[in-house]
């Protein structure tokens, strides 16, 4: 058995939080061996894209998470960011002149097409979520593996980050002595650090330079939505009006936020919702999870039951806000490990890394 430990880091808008785990020697669950939050030097509505401040927040995690283990060498990494796009892509591939099984290389090549066909030069994939596979005789079937066709072709959700986030975090995390196992998209991590009962849930991630809004149907996501609008901006829309100084508009934004000031977030929330038939509840997590009367407020504008969301393992950790902070670095434990542990990726092949080098470069300087 695979005891090795792992690194989960959460990577948001105003801090790092880093939690510390390994498989639990009694084969069930895992074992928590230290968790750290670290703030950056400097909060801005910009997810930090600077190398070394990332490195010095995620030194300063670790060295908490650190004080009883010894840390290992790899990293798994939840993030969000403002410049997120979401794009819904229909990939198709010919299979053979007759019907033969779909096999997994088969859906590797669709996925492939997907990204290759939809990818712009100066982005990179944060996922691709395939929602449906359809072929001779069969139509949105969630695993096609099997089936008999001529041709596949396959509905993903892609979101996709600036190249500039990934080489920023590749980097940090060099500095940091530690290597990239995997990038996640942040609301994954909170839905399986959550584990909701709910059949359709919506999860809102409320963060300091933006916000996520997540549809899980069944366990799987479904659809994804972003806005550039989250704690850090309001704070800094209030100082910008001059009456406040950023430590008495950070307190003033906890204490609740007027209905002006939340208007970008129920518009947002009111297009999200109208694409689909009603979620059964929603998960408000991040920061504007703290907000007094966030949850409440999205309640009774939805009409739909809203909780704020956090880890069952975070409850021991501190109190109600770090605990907020710790979830999704929980959540990435939870799918890690210890069950998805030796599942998770290698790390990238030579000629891999070197067309991604290419491209940076073709957009760098060209």
């Amino acid at each position: 058995m695979n005891t090795q430990p792992l690194i989960a880091l959460d990577l948001g808008s105003t801090h790092v939080a880093c939690v510390v785990g390994r498989p639990s020697l009694s084969g069930s669950g895992y074992d928590v061996l230290g968790t750290g939050l670290a703030a950056y030097p400097h909060a801005t509505s910009t997810w930090p894209c600077d190398p070394a401040l990332l490195a010095r927040a995620i030194d300063a995690a670790l060295d908490e998470a650190a004080r009883t283990t010894q840390l290992p060498d790899r990293a798994s990494v939840a993030l969000t960011h403002p410049e997120l796009v979401h794009t819904r892509v229909t990939a198709q591939i010919a299979l053979s002149d007759e019907p033969v099984s779909v096999r997994n290389r088969d859906l590797r090549r669709l996925s492939a097409q997907a990204i290759s066909q939809s990818l712009p030069l100066d982005r990179e994939v944060l996922l691709l979520q395939p929602l449906g596979y359809s072929g001779n005789g069969f139509e949105g079937v969630p695993d096609p593996r099997g089936l008999a066709a001529t041709r596949l072709s396959g509905t993903f959700l892609l979101i996709s980050m600036p190249l500039a986030v990934r080489r920023a975090v590749v980097q940090a995390l060099d500095a940091a002595g530690l290597e990239l196992q995997q990038l996640v998209y942040s609301a994954q991590a909170v839905h399986a650090a959550c584990a909701p009962d709910a059949a359709r849930l919506v999860v809102v991630d409320i963060g300091g330079a933006c916000t996520d809004l997540a549809l899980f149907s069944h366990g799987r996501l479904a659809r994804t939505a972003s806005i550039p609008w989250g704690g850090t901006t309001v704070v800094e829309a209030m100082v910008a009006a001059g009456r406040l100084t950023r430590e008495q508009a950070l307190a003033a934004s906890l204490e609740g936020l007027s209905d002006a000031q939340l208007a970008t977030l129920k518009q947002a929330l009111e297009a999200f919702l109208s694409e689909d038939e009603a979620p059964d509840s929603i998960l408000v997590t991040g920061r504007g999870a703290l907000i007094d009367g966030l949850a409440e407020w999205i309640e009774m504008t939805t009409g739909i039951n809203a909780a704020v969301g956090r880890s069952l393992r975070a409850k021991r950790h501190g109190e109600l806000s770090r605990q907020v902070a710790l979830t999704a670095a929980f959540g990435l434990l939870e799918t890690a490990l210890p069950a998805g542990f030796q599942a998770l990726p290698a790390p990238r092949r030579l000629i891999e890394a070197f067309i991604s080098r290419t491209r940076q470069i073709l957009v760098e300087y060209f």
